[in-house]
């Protein structure tokens, strides 16, 4: 599964909402599913919603190898959030450059800002805004 689009759904904000993540596992499984290869889960408890093993694989070494063919003296991994620092700052690592990560306020749905950039980024390039998934930039 190249894209696992419920994977943000893994909490309940509001009373009355159902966990779609949990649906779409149970769905995936009541058809036939009995292991689930993904990439890039929006988060590790997405794992939890399913009653078959999970296999979760990602491209940061990968990615670090391509990029490090480039000169990276001026470069910063930047997080678009905290929830993702963690993961940001582990291609940091692998890149041997420093981090930063946003932080990020939500006043609704289609209105979100950044209010403050928590790292040193002095003059430095923006190697890669860590999302995890296209609805992360919402």
């Amino acid at each position: 599964m190249p894209h696992y689009a419920y994977a943000r759904s893994d909490k309940k904000d509001a009373p009355r909402i159902s966990i779609g993540v949990r649906l779409v596992a149970d769905l995936l499984v009541t058809a036939g599913a009995d292991r689930i290869l993904t990439m890039t889960l929006h988060s590790p408890q997405v794992h939890g919603f399913f009653s078959v093993p999970v296999d979760h694989l990602h491209a940061l070494r990968e990615l670090a190898g391509h990029f490090k063919q480039y000169d990276l003296a001026n470069t910063v991994v930047v997080s678009p959030d905290l929830g993702n620092a963690k993961a940001a700052a582990a291609f940091a690592r692998l890149l041997g450059v420093t981090v930063a990560a946003g932080a990020k306020q939500r006043f609704s749905d289609d209105h979100v800002t950044i209010s403050a950039i928590i790292g040193d980024v002095p003059a430095a390039i923006s190697l890669c805004s860590m999302t995890r998934s296209p609805e992360a930039a919402r």
